[in-house]
């Protein structure tokens, strides 16, 4: 008889700030919910974020996994594999929360997305895991948009006096 799975998966991903200057960090957060009164078992997720958009650091992690794999090349992103998630409680869905610090030294818009009914690897990203032994994967898609600003140019002046004398001290303002 086969295991049916009746956990309804969120996976969420977003950037905080959504929107930096080139060279500065950003905290990517990805969050597994789960609708189930089962926890899940065996969660793997992979988020990865192009050529553009480097992982520096796993900040923390609640979710527990086995493996965390950061990928030294593009495309940039992380492999996480062997979690879990709890179960619901009462009318509050399960969660567990990866961060991550991320940093970009290319301007412009950045997406990073797991799609629908995707099972991860290291050159895709996607979700799964097990539910009472049954596979069970995000039903939507999950996108967010990291924006990389160039830096302004510089603004300021200085003025000198009109006369200066030789050896003689003058003020900048």
């Amino acid at each position: 008889v086969p295991v049916l799975a009746s956990a309804t998966v969120t996976v969420v991903n977003k950037f905080s700030p959504e929107v930096i200057y080139v060279g500065d960090t950003s905290t990517y957060t990805l969050t597994v919910k789960n609708s189930s009164n089962a926890p899940l078992t065996s969660v793997n997720l992979t988020s990865l974020l192009g050529s553009n958009v480097q992982v520096e650091s796993i900040l923390s992690d609640t979710c527990n996994f086995a493996t965390k794999t950061v990928a030294s090349a593009a495309p940039y992103g992380v492999v996480l594999a062997g979690g879990a998630t709890p179960a619901q409680s009462g009318s509050i869905p399960g969660e567990c929360v990866v961060t991550i610090k991320v940093k970009s030294t290319v301007s412009g818009n950045h997406p990073a997305e797991i799609p629908a009914d995707t099972s991860p690897s290291a050159t895709q990203s996607g979700f799964s895991a097990l539910e009472n032994g049954a596979l069970v994967q995000n039903s939507t898609l999950t996108n967010v948009t990291l924006g990389v600003n160039n830096l302004p140019a510089p603004t300021g002046r200085k003025e000198f006096p009109s006369t200066a004398y030789e050896g003689a001290p003058f003020p900048l303002k």
